[in-house]
């Protein structure tokens, strides 16, 4: 135990695996903040650490951690830190097993031997998890290099490169850490192959720079998050499969996803596959656990039909510092004659009302601005729990017992909107006005052929009733383009229902033919043609957001910061500023011009 000259304020040094570590017990009535771990971790005139970290008690688990960096910000995790904190707390409780609660998740410790390890959980795969600020593919950045997104409560982007030990770190460190992708900034490691099972790498953490070491970067594990909502999503996944095996020859591959889900046998036939996982197993941490012990099945996908429970998972999301993303449902229990994704997803299960409220609640005391709702069907949240409620109810409640200064609805049908959500959209301002659609397409016979449970007109009735309610409120669609036996006519209803409905953001999606739904029996439109009408849905998508982003110049709008230079209007209008804001707030500005698909702002006083 060392204490400090300055403050008296107690401390430990800790070293795990080349990391160094200060730590703090909080428990002891000592408390840490930004500035001190500034002055703390001054190399020269202060103690020095890669990540300093605060024990607290904890909630559920056996104790709590914060992990704060050397220039002041906050870690998620810190995989060596927990490592050393879990060894001295179990020496310290006499036993070999601790949980420890941190931003990630709770973590697992156990010692084995003379070490000890932690289970750092399942990969965040999905770009809204990492967080990135936009949907791109996770394997294939748009950044120089071709680098890989994945978060571990870290964001981290991996150059694999022929050899980790030519390139200059710092320089790429710098570079990509505060890359416009990554919201919360990023790890940044360079690894290559060097043998079997043998991985050489180096590592730029955020808010600190080059380490020796990094646990949460160390996750060796190539996993494949594969998508089954079109074919040619499949056929990509098996693409970035193969380019996997060929870049990592001794690397373990682990295929999950919907895909693999629904067509198991199909993926672990590949040989460059070493084991296929269920929707419902990743997110179990005894999968994670199977796999690093090699005590594993090669493929566990269970039926998902038969899962009734909600998985933790769903009530633990996190975009951007200033959003989260709360998945209240997940399943459908439509049979859509196009969709394949109820047989990845299994049928609907919905998170009860208390559970979301609380971690809304949560997620707010730790500074988020606008929570957004998910889930696959989010209408049909609730028909599972007792009372049958619906999501208006559920809308209501979390804006009645939370303080969260902005609520966020993700796509709906709105054919199965209540009357409760259509007063919440009324009368609460705190209920963004923006609502996406899952229309799917503008003719009738198209719509009873998908199965829908809407027509043209339900759409259109929805729209204006919102509008009535709601002056500002903006509308996203998803639209499909060649449908099964749709002809010019009925596409023509589609590319109206743009303009009928004042759609602004649209999800264009061509057909494609997904094998045992009732569509792909369906008369075929021609690939060509697909192509083209896909091509003119969006030409009219662009058109409409052209139309609203030029009719906000001059307007007010509160912006939620999600970097330094760029946020989003209550209407997710992109809004980019030429000064830094505060990262997380809301800031009141007024729309002084547009640049491609973004608008440009200034700070405003409020009116």
């Amino acid at each position: 135990m060392v204490t400090s000259g300055t403050d008296g304020l107690p401390f430990m040094k800790m070293h795990g695996l080349g990391n160094d570590f200060v730590v703090v017990d909080g428990r002891a009535g000592v408390t840490v903040d930004a500035a001190t771990a500034i002055a703390m971790g001054d190399r020269h005139f202060g103690v020095g650490f890669d990540q300093l970290a605060l024990i607290e008690d904890g909630t559920n688990a056996d104790v709590a951690l914060t992990f704060y960096n050397s220039d002041g910000s906050t870690a998620g995790a810190c995989g060596n830190a927990t490592r050393c904190v879990a060894a001295w707390e179990m020496a310290r409780r006499g036993v070999d097993a601790l949980t420890l609660r941190t931003e990630r998740d709770i973590l697992h410790a156990r010692r084995s031997g003379d070490g000890v390890s932690v289970n750092m959980g399942a990969p965040l795969l999905d770009w809204r998890d990492v967080p990135l600020a936009r949907d791109v593919d996770t394997l294939h950045l748009p950044i120089d290099g071709d680098p890989v997104a994945t978060g571990m409560g870290n964001p981290h982007c991996t150059f694999f490169v022929d050899d980790a030990t030519a390139v200059d770190l710092p320089a790429l460190g710098r570079t990509n850490e505060h890359h416009p992708l990554f919201p919360e900034r990023t790890n940044v490691q360079v690894t290559h192959l060097i043998g079997p099972d043998h991985l050489r790498m180096r590592v730029w953490e955020r808010g600190v720079g080059v380490t020796l070491a990094s646990g949460s970067s160390s996750c060796a594990v190539a996993v494949v998050n594969t998508c089954a909502v079109t074919a040619e999503a499949v056929r990509k996944g098996r693409q970035d499969i193969r380019r996997l095996r060929r870049e990592n020859p001794e690397a373990r591959i682990v295929v999950t996803g919907c895909a693999a889900q629904t067509d198991p046998d199909s993926f672990a036939a590949m040989p460059e596959v070493d084991t296929v996982i269920g929707n419902t197993e990743k997110m179990q941490a005894a999968t994670w656990a199977g796999l690093a012990t090699g005590n594993t099945e090669p493929v566990q996908v269970d039926d998902i039909m038969s899962v009734t429970e909600t998985a933790g998972h769903l009530i633990d999301g996190f975009g951007t510092r200033s959003r989260a993303y709360v998945q209240v449902q997940n399943g459908c229990d439509h049979r859509c004659t196009f969709c394949i994704i109820p047989y990845g997803r299994g049928n609907s299960r919905s998170v009860p009302a208390g559970v979301v409220v609380e971690q809304i609640t949560r997620l707010v005391d730790r500074g988020f601005n606008e929570i957004v709702l998910t889930g696959v069907d989010l209408t049909s949240w609730g028909a599972d729990l007792p009372g049958a409620p619906r999501l208006g109810d559920l809308v209501a409640r979390i804006l009645k017992l939370t303080t969260v200064p902005r609520l966020r609805i993700s796509s709906i049908d709105s054919i199965e909107v209540d009357d409760a959500l259509m007063r919440c959209i009324a009368d609460e301002e705190r209920l963004m006005p923006h609502l996406h659609l899952s229309l799917q397409h503008g003719a009738d016979l198209i719509l009873k052929r998908m199965k829908r449970r809407h027509l043209r007109g339900d759409a259109i009735a929805f729209v204006e009733q919102a509008r009535k309610l709601r002056p500002d409120m903006t509308f996203g669609a998803d639209i499909i383009a060649g449908f099964p036996t749709e002809t010019e006519a009925h596409f023509a209803d589609s590319l109206r229902l743009v303009e009928d409905c004042d759609l602004t953001w649209l999800h264009v999606f061509p057909y494609s033919a997904r094998t045992g739904t009732p569509a792909a029996r369906m008369p075929a439109v021609d690939g060509r043609l697909i192509k083209q009408r896909a091509a003119r849905l969006r030409a009219a998508g662009d058109a409409a957001v052209e139309r609203h982003l030029t009719a906000q110049i001059g307007r007010h709008h509160n912006v939620l910061m999600e970097t330094p230079r760029m946020g989003r209007t209550a209407q997710f209008a992109e809004v980019t500023f030429d000064s830094d804001q505060p990262e997380g707030a809301i800031v009141q500005s007024q729309i002084t011009g547009r640049a491609d698909r973004c608008l440009r702002a200034v700070p405003s006083s409020p009116s």
